[in-house]
């Protein structure tokens, strides 16, 4: 079952990454920065493209069974998740609610699947 779901986040990751990159109007609506600003689009391809590299990653451990580097993996990118937050939270304050609940919900469910990896008996 973690890995069903190990695998959906990395999907979701490497589909947010091109998405940003393909459409990056459409994602930063739901990511929470605004679309007409050059600069928040730009800084929305980085993160895109950071979490497309964690996603691979993360479905690279999957297909290897390397459990410890998939663990510390999605615990990381639970991180890069709440910098997300933190930053959406800096630019847009409470206009950006859905769109940090969506971080938080992201942001929780990666560490609670690192955490879940990590307590399962090799």
């Amino acid at each position: 079952m973690r890995s069903a779901f190990a695998s959906l986040a990395a999907l979701a990751l490497i589909g947010f990454g091109i998405g940003t990159l393909i459409a990056p109007n459409l994602v930063s609506t739901a990511f929470g920065v605004p679309s007409d600003d050059a600069n928040a689009r730009m800084y929305l391809r980085g993160v895109g493209s950071r979490d497309a590299v964690l996603g691979a990653l993360i479905a690279v451990f999957l297909l290897q069974r390397r459990r410890q580097p998939l663990v510390t993996t999605i615990g990381l990118t639970s991180l890069a998740g709440a910098s997300d937050l933190v930053l959406v939270a800096a630019l847009r304050g409470a206009k950006a609610a859905p769109n940090l609940a969506l971080h938080l919900a992201g942001t929780a469910g990666l560490f609670g699947l690192s955490v879940a990896f990590g307590r399962e008996t090799p």
